[in-house]
């Protein structure tokens, strides 16, 4: 992983591998280790043979010989693959959220039974009522009665299939007492 061989590894110091701005850190970890202290899962940046930087996440143990340290024990995981993969699922999920709050299209979810769960902050703007303001009630409560044989139809079958889309076009009432169309 590092790129040195093992006799290259042999005699040379953790805080050789170790990235210059973290030695403080891993000079710490090592004193409470020789302290008789466990250290589990701590996470250094370290540099290979190859001038790369990798992240590898360190357990270490003191071992005793008859009441004195014997020696130490390193185990490190390289961890860079899984580092980057979060840095991108929130990377991801910041720019998600960031769609969701100033999208213009009204996003929800629901229960099977039709109970809002969550909505997105453009409900206000589409439909006059405050944020959250049906979390726990039905969105059939201010549909037009025409249009709910259709809809309910339409949201039955959805639950039963998961995966499956559905288009329909029905009407809600805004907090004014008009009705707008909405396409979902």
């Amino acid at each position: 992983t590092l790129g040195y061989t093992e006799s290259e590894l042999v005699g040379m110091s953790a805080l050789e591998l170790t990235v210059p701005d973290h030695r403080l850190e891993v000079a710490q970890a090592l004193q409470r280790i020789w302290n008789g202290e466990s250290v589990d899962m701590f996470e250094v940046p370290v540099e290979t043979r190859g001038g790369e930087t990798i992240v590898v996440q360190i357990r270490g143990r003191a071992i005793y010989k008859d009441g004195n340290l014997f020696e130490t024990l390193h185990i490190a995981r390289d961890v860079t693959a899984q580092k980057l993969a979060e840095k991108n699922l929130i990377n991801n999920e910041e720019r998600f959220r960031a769609l969701i709050k100033h999208g213009r299209d009204h996003i929800s979810l629901h229960t099977a039974k039709g109970e809002l769960l969550w909505e997105s902050p453009s409900d206000h703007s589409m439909l006059g009522y405050a944020p959250n303001h049906f979390v726990g009630r039905s969105l059939f409560e201010i549909m037009h009665p025409e249009d709910i044989p259709l809809t309910q139809t339409m949201f039955e079958y959805i639950v039963q299939t998961p995966g499956d889309t559905r288009e329909g076009l029905f009407r809600l009432r805004h907090k004014d007492g008009s009705w707008r169309w909405v396409e979902a």
